[in-house]
């Protein structure tokens, strides 16, 4: 499923765009795929990620270099470690909204207004405690003083027919560049395909919005 959503051809035109190399076994198919894949088993380890490519049950995406040809993959994780720190943002986002739009078109292809509607939502979320993120994500605070716990709203639309999610919108919920729920879902409708209609509740039925 993965290799139809984003085929080869769809990484080596992002490479190209992005200007990034291509060499390496962890090639960016590689690392995007990794990185999922650890996120959906809930315990992999980037030690049993290495262990994928070790196996071979990555089969094509892995590049046909002489190592891999000859099963002399290395089993230490620090290849992985800095191909994974090398990847931009920009290529996650797309390789999301590449998925997205890929699976969408099954979805939405027996027609009707149900296979139209997405579900709209905000919620707030506790960050680890660590400068960096204070900074860009501030605590909230009351009477009694400031919270410990970085805070970040983030906006989710789903769609309802086949649960798809689009690239979430998020930002600070306290502080100078706090979002708003309304604010975040002009970004959100920017992803969704032309023709949706939303479902959300009336904190979102707002003349910005509309």
């Amino acid at each position: 499923m993965f290799g139809k959503a984003v085929p080869p051809e769809f990484f080596d035109q992002l490479r190209e765009r992005l200007s990034l190399s291509n060499r390496g076994i962890y090639s960016l198919g590689v690392v995007v795929w990794l990185m999922m894949w650890q996120r959906l088993d809930g315990r992999g380890s980037l030690a049993t990620a290495v262990q994928q490519v070790l196996q071979g049950a990555l089969g094509n995406l892995v590049p046909p270099e002489k190592r891999v040809v000859e099963r002399r993959v290395s089993s230490n994780t620090g290849a992985l470690s800095r191909a994974r720190k090398r990847l931009p943002q920009e290529a996650v986002e797309a390789v999301c909204d590449q998925i997205f739009a890929n699976l969408m078109e099954s979805a939405q292809a027996s027609g009707g207004l149900l296979s139209r509607l997405f579900l709209i939502d905000g919620s707030s979320m506790r960050l680890p405690h660590t400068a960096a993120l204070q900074k860009v994500y501030p605590p909230g605070s009351n009477q009694h003083g400031e919270a410990h716990w970085p805070i970040i709203r983030i906006l989710v639309a789903h769609h309802l027919a086949s649960g798809l999610a689009v690239r979430p919108c998020w930002g600070p919920m306290y502080g100078s560049e706090a979002v708003s729920e309304q604010g975040l879902t002009e970004q959100l409708m920017e992803r969704l395909p032309a023709d949706a209609a939303l479902v959300a509740d009336r904190n979102f039925a707002v003349f910005p919005v509309a």
